[in-house]
């Protein structure tokens, strides 16, 4: 019985591994965003608007014309003076957690209305929150970012977010969300990612539609993460050809 040469071997392991860590669009339209694996905060007490899903509040939607890239997410544009938190809740945990060593860029596709805030990538790594350094606008047409992931403090701003109550309106939600401050982390960002998504800008004029809409957000991994996979998958195939080969 001939084997495979090595190198073949791990070549066709590393086009059959996962070439994202992470990856989420949103196939389903008119869904709130815990129904599409996501949660939603408002203004400065962090109102929870993750059940919610309709123009003033966000949630999933799509439509045609300049919109054919598909369904997305996106903030309401009932809230245009208020800061904006929406992130994903369905990262992968456990022994597939993503450690954000193993995280080479993040790609992401945004649309703004024309006065929508600028807006900035949020992560949330070992309880704390962060966002980048770079800002961003989505302009009136679909533009595909990407940020090169560096763990590094000076990447990244210290964020205040604590989730706040429900949706009922009036009252205190008890909440905190305020990412207007420029402090760096003491270390670089390390451990596990637990969230991602976007810290949207509020606007002062209160003219209308603030709406950001987000879809195809990637993560990507370090070629040596990559390397790993497939290495895995050769052990793998390597063991089920010795277990057959012992029968």
């Amino acid at each position: 019985m001939k084997y495979t040469p090595l190198l073949i071997v791990l070549a066709l392991f590393a086009t059959q591994a996962p070439a994202h860590l992470y990856f989420e669009t949103f196939p389903v339209e008119s869904q709130t965003p815990n129904e599409a694996g996501w949660k939603s905060y408002t203004g400065s007490t962090a109102q929870d608007l993750s059940d919610e899903a309709n123009g003033t509040d966000g949630g999933t939607w799509i439509t045609t014309g300049s919109d054919a890239i598909g369904s997305y997410i996106f903030e309401g544009n009932g809230w245009t003076e208020q800061p904006n938190l929406i992130f994903a809740n369905n990262l992968p945990s456990g022994s597939s957690s993503i450690n954000v060593s193993d995280i080479t860029e993040i790609t992401f596709h945004s649309r703004g209305d024309g006065n929508a805030g600028d807006f900035y990538l949020t992560v949330e790594v070992g309880g704390s929150w962060y966002r980048s350094t770079v800002g961003y606008n989505g302009g009136p047409e679909w533009m595909e970012h990407t940020l090169m992931f560096n763990p590094g403090p000076a990447n990244w701003y210290a964020m205040d977010f604590t989730a706040g109550g429900t949706t009922a309106s009036g009252g205190d939600y008890g909440g905190n969300l305020y990412f207007g401050g420029t402090t760096n982390p003491s270390s670089a960002l390390s451990g596990t990612l637990n969230h991602l998504g976007f810290a949207i800008d509020p606007q002062t004029a209160g003219t209308g539609s603030a709406n950001q809409r987000f879809d195809e957000i990637t993560v990507m991994p370090e070629p040596s993460s990559l390397l790993l996979m497939a290495t895995t998958g050769l052990a793998a195939f390597g063991l089920a050809a010795w277990r057959r080969k012992t029968r």
